[in-house]
């Protein structure tokens, strides 16, 4: 009487028709991603944290995370919330966020160093389900661009300083007995500022008496060492110290190489040089001492004299080099076989029965020639006519005999 039967216009206005309505539950997540420090040092652990908000109108129920470290981290420790690692997949599951509070998951790594990988770096989180629908996202369906709020990514850039080192050193040619400076210079390409920054420098045999180390050095045996050092980007530091050159055979090649540096270097490897300094943070620098080939011959105006003649005695001091010769002496001490020295040539002074020569330079291939004249004593007991002279100095070292 009061309905017709399959007549229902879409108001269920008759008392044969009714609607009864369901409402899923929603709940609108979403996540976003944050390290502990975007440009850490190669070595650094870093902690990342995930942060789920829930902007309701339902709390979220079952809700799961994944987040997948890239080949730039290792060492994952410290997971939090009960996360689980398998690989490098760090996954959380059964998780409840409120519409009141957000839920932070974290986690921390080690950062590596650079391989040249693309987003090596890149680490990525998104929800990957939920028992709420999202109205604005779809759990798990993240295609690399991050575009939902359910998903995102955090970067932690390691810093780069390019260090180079280069060995100088003040005189190539020294001489024996000299003192030297070194300079070790260290550049920074940057990008970054280089802290932290230690050298090594191993002085070889052929140095002694190490001073004047600059830059709060330390000396250990033959070792000098330097750390702590910062390096500007597009600086440089140098590094001096002073030693006395010493007379062959011995080594002068002096090796300096970085050992460390609180950044990564692109292109190097602290204190790692097999010898052949081949990276640019390692350099040596070589000296070769000065020589004179110094000779010496002497010679009598007769062999065979009477009592009382004089004769003239000849010193040639000759230089086969290859340098030229500089404060060269030569002493004469002459026997009692003779008496009445006079004629002394070349500046040279008499002592007693000493004659002296002194402060001779000769060059490479030449040579030097000194006389003076004495008599010849009446032969007796104890009397001695071999007049012997030697080179007794020299600034140069001489390759085959030992002055005085």
């Amino acid at each position: 009487p009061d309905s017709t039967p399959n007549n229902d216009d879409g108001d269920q206005s008759e008392d044969d028709e009714d609607s009864a309505l369901v409402t899923p539950q929603e709940a609108d997540l979403s996540l976003a991603k944050s390290v502990s420090d975007g440009l850490p040092n190669v070595g650094d652990v870093v902690t990342f944290s995930i942060t789920v908000s829930n902007a309701g109108p339902d709390d979220a129920t079952g809700v799961a995370v994944q987040d997948l470290v890239p080949g730039g981290y290792s060492g994952i420790t410290n997971i939090s919330n009960g996360g689980t690692l398998a690989g490098a997949t760090i996954t959380w599951t059964g998780l409840t966020v409120t519409t009141a509070t957000p839920l932070v998951l974290t986690f921390d790594a080690t950062v590596d160093a650079p391989t040249g990988a693309a987003d090596e770096y890149r680490n990525i989180a998104e929800v990957t389900a939920s028992d709420q629908v999202d109205p604005d996202s779809t759990p798990g369906n993240d295609d690399g661009d991050q575009s939902e709020d359910d998903e995102d990514s955090a970067v932690a850039v390691p810093q780069v300083a390019d260090l180079s080192l280069v060995k100088g050193i003040s005189d190539t040619a020294p001489l024996i007995g000299q003192v030297v400076t070194f300079t070790v210079t260290v550049n920074n390409a940057g990008p970054a500022d280089a802290t932290g920054v230690a050298v090594e420098d191993v002085v070889p045999n052929g140095f002694s008496t190490i001073t004047n180390i600059s830059n709060g050095g330390s000396l250990s045996g033959a070792t000098i060492t330097w750390s702590g050092l910062p390096v500007g980007a597009g600086g440089s530091i140098s590094l001096t110290f002073d030693a006395t050159v010493e007379a062959p055979p011995a080594s002068y090649l002096n090796i300096a190489q970085v050992t460390a540096s609180d950044q990564f270097d692109p292109d190097s490897t602290p204190a790692n040089d097999d010898g052949d300094q081949s990276e640019d943070d390692e350099d040596n620098v070589g000296l070769t001492p000065q020589t004179a080939d110094l000779s010496l011959v002497k010679s009598v105006s007769s062999g065979a004299p009477n009592v009382g003649d004089v004769v003239t005695f000849t010193i040639t001091v000759t230089n086969q080099g290859p340098d030229n010769a500089t404060g060269v002496a030569v002493g004469d001490v002459v026997p009692n076989g003779y008496s009445g020295i006079t004629n002394i040539s070349g500046g040279g002074t008499l002592a007693g029965s000493t004659i002296t020569w002194s402060g001779l330079n000769i060059t490479a291939g030449g040579s030097v020639s000194f006389t003076f004249d004495a008599t010849v004593n009446e032969p007796g007991v104890g009397v001695d006519y071999v007049n012997v002279a030697q080179v007794t100095a020299a600034n140069e070292d001489d390759i085959d005999s030992t002055p005085n």
